[in-house]
């Protein structure tokens, strides 16, 4: 029996090794795991070679439509991909600015962002980048559960092989945003005697935006829904892809921008401009989808309370994004007067940055040109606060929120315009994971288009739904549904 004791020494081995994800991990996954178990109960790794891609089209005939297979988090992913062009506008560009204000436009490839559905799951959602090396940055959304997909180069700065990391939306620690929160201000009253502005192009845009994607990606639609994805997909799946394809609604134009505390954050190790460049516009643009798609287009719109008359199919798409990768040492905007992205900006007397200062720095830029205008920054803020934006009002001599006209604050002489709102991917210092910046991000749109916080005592606003003041961790299903309770008519 001298065996016996040999066996068991293995087998408490084999147990350790187990219970200790830190005993036998490499370097860079014992980065991995400190940055994110103050955030998740449970995640795993993926490698690219475990996913299986399955293209579709031929020569004469090339499609951009993919089955994407893989096994992880206990079930088996079959994906149906297409390219998701309608997150972006028409005229869609990738810039990045210097200290001096000298714009680098940086090229996109829009085929590689997708959306489609997961087999057998009815009601499904799929939001996914998937770049040449196989990493696929995606959100799965399905009627109980959300699953999300994120390289580990937005976590790791030690040398590693390229994988991604997986988990659940219900993997999400609760107890990590008991003391986050979000907020969102109220737009001062249009000055007596002072008119908006009426741009003209910003209705003529936004309206030549959704002819022009009508006109340039009505043939995608047509090829689209002549497409067989795969013989395994079944005919509920098929339907179901291609009523996601047709427009509909309509579409909120953002411009997206990145202050240069966020890019010095998110810069990888060894990364030059260009690639940390493509890493942010995958993270922002693959988060908008999701946050479009997943919580926008499905939720309905209370237009008469009375009646009950309801809209839906109303979203967001992309116009621009801008990266500072810099600290700005002048203006780079004609219109601004303290400037978000100067060093000195939006402190308080404590030179502590503030996030009322910051967003009211940034309500002088130029975004009249846009429905909304969103600045992304990596600053904790006092209070755990992880967003704040401009309200929306019914109240035509109130500005603030969703497609908002500049006017002149005579206070500086400069042009000021409130549709505005900002988001902060860090709590206690830490990054927050992608499950989290979709809910940071959704939240702020919200107060955007109009949605107060939830009543603390309405029952039938639970505090897990979106628009709850205090931060909650994606869990539960409602995160998902924008409640025709907490949206406001401001289409």
């Amino acid at each position: 029996m001298e065996f016996l004791p040999c066996i068991l020494r293995l087998l408490t081995l084999h147990m350790s090794l187990f219970l200790s994800p830190g005993a036998c991990l490499e370097p860079y996954d014992e980065e991995l795991h400190s940055l994110l178990s103050p955030s998740l109960t449970h995640y795993t790794t993926l490698h690219p070679h475990s996913l299986t891609h399955t293209l579709h089209g031929s020569q004469s005939q090339p499609s951009h439509s993919r089955l994407v297979e893989f096994h992880t988090l206990e079930r088996h992913f079959q994906l149906y991909l297409r390219p998701n062009y309608r997150i972006f506008s028409s005229g869609f560009k990738v810039r990045s600015v210097d200290r001096h204000g000298n714009l680098k436009e940086h090229e996109v490839d829009r085929t590689e962002y997708y959306q489609g559905v997961m087999g057998g799951e009815e009601g499904s959602i799929v939001n996914a980048h998937i770049s040449e090396s196989g990493l696929m940055t995606a959100s799965v959304t399905t009627p109980t559960e959300t699953y999300h997909f994120e390289p580990s180069d937005n976590f790791l700065t030690k040398p590693h092989p390229p994988h991604m990391i997986a988990y659940r939306s219900s993997d999400i620690k609760r107890d990590r945003f008991n003391q986050t929160r979000f907020d969102f201000v109220v737009a001062p009253p249009l000055p007596p005697g002072v008119q908006t502005e009426t741009t003209a192009n910003h209705q003529t845009d936004h309206t030549e935006t959704i002819a022009n994607y009508q006109r340039d990606h009505a043939q995608t639609i047509v090829d689209h829904k002549e497409t067989v994805v795969d013989h395994t997909e079944t005919v509920a799946d098929h339907q179901r892809l291609k009523r996601q394809s047709r427009i509909g609604g309509s579409s909120c134009p953002m411009f997206l921008v990145v202050d240069h505390r966020f890019y010095n954050q998110f810069r990888g190790d060894g990364q030059d401009l260009t690639e940390t460049i493509a890493g942010i516009a995958r993270r922002l643009i693959t988060l908008v989808a999701q946050v479009d798609s997943s919580i926008y287009r499905p939720a309905e719109w209370v237009l008469d309370p009375i009646s009950g008359n309801r809209v839906s199919d109303f979203g967001l798409e992309i116009a621009e994004i801008l990266v500072h990768h810099e600290p700005s040492l002048q203006d780079f905007f004609a219109n601004s007067t303290t400037y978000y992205n100067n060093p000195d900006c939006c402190g308080d007397i404590r030179k502590t940055l503030d996030a009322d200062g910051l967003l009211s720095a940034f309500n002088y830029g130029s975004w009249d040109g846009y429905c909304l205008a969103h600045l992304f920054t990596f600053v904790n803020f006092d209070s755990g606060l992880l967003g704040l934006a401009n309200i929306a009002s019914s109240f035509q001599s109130q500005t603030g929120g969703v497609c908002s006209k500049g006017f002149t604050d005579s206070s500086v002489g400069k042009r000021i315009i409130y549709n505005t709102g900002i988001s902060s991917f860090t709590s206690g210092g830490i990054p927050i994971i992608r499950g989290e910046q979709i809910l940071v991000v959704a939240h702020e749109v919200g107060h955007n288009w109009g949605s107060h916080h939830d009543p603390g005592n309405d029952p039938e606003c639970s505090e897990s739904y979106l628009m709850n003041e205090f931060a909650q961790d994606g869990s539960e299903s409602s995160h998902s549904v924008s409640q025709p309770l907490r949206l406001q008519d401001n289409i």
